[in-house]
């Protein structure tokens, strides 16, 4: 069943819906359309930014990947006889990872961080070929949920060796 899920998030991260005007030269001039699909995103140096290896030892975290999706609307306008494009992007993602940590003490937590941007991507974009384009240009993004940190306590595993 887990690879099921897995196969089902990879052909959603490749489905692209598009709709384009008509022109009759290489690339139409006018371009937009949607994008879905899944993230696996994972924090790391967690550990460097919740525990100071000076302050205290005798610890462990384990950062694990999550699971998480993406999906936007995006729009390219190629201006006529030129190599020449703008490309901008409006997206959300849910994104995460899983923190888990023991000590010698026999006290372990886990913490799922999931959390929620809105990005916007503008791009400049020069298509070298007709369909080999590179880009600049900022993406900006908010975090949407701030605050959004799950805490539980595990006591039912196993101590840590030293």
């Amino acid at each position: 069943m887990k690879h099921f899920y897995t196969c089902v998030l990879i052909v959603a991260y490749c489905a692209c819906l598009g709709a384009q005007s008509r022109k009759t030269k290489d690339l139409p001039s006018l371009q937009f359309g949607l994008k879905a699909g899944g993230v696996y995103s994972k924090i790391t140096n967690l550990d460097r930014v919740l525990v100071s290896e000076t302050y205290y030892s005798g610890y462990k975290f384990t950062t694990n990947y999550t699971w998480g999706s993406t999906a936007g609307v995006y729009i390219n306008y190629k201006l006529d006889e030129t190599i020449s494009a703008f490309y901008s992007e409006l997206s959300y993602s849910r994104l995460g990872s899983v923190l888990k940590y023991a000590d010698v003490n026999a006290f372990y937590y886990t913490a799922e961080i999931k959390y929620e941007m809105f990005n916007w991507e503008l791009f400049y974009k020069a298509y070298i070929t007709p369909w080999l384009p590179i880009g600049i240009g900022p993406r900006i993004g908010l975090n949407l949920t701030p605050d959004a940190l799950v805490y539980t306590y595990s006591p039912e595993q196993t101590h840590l060796s030293q």
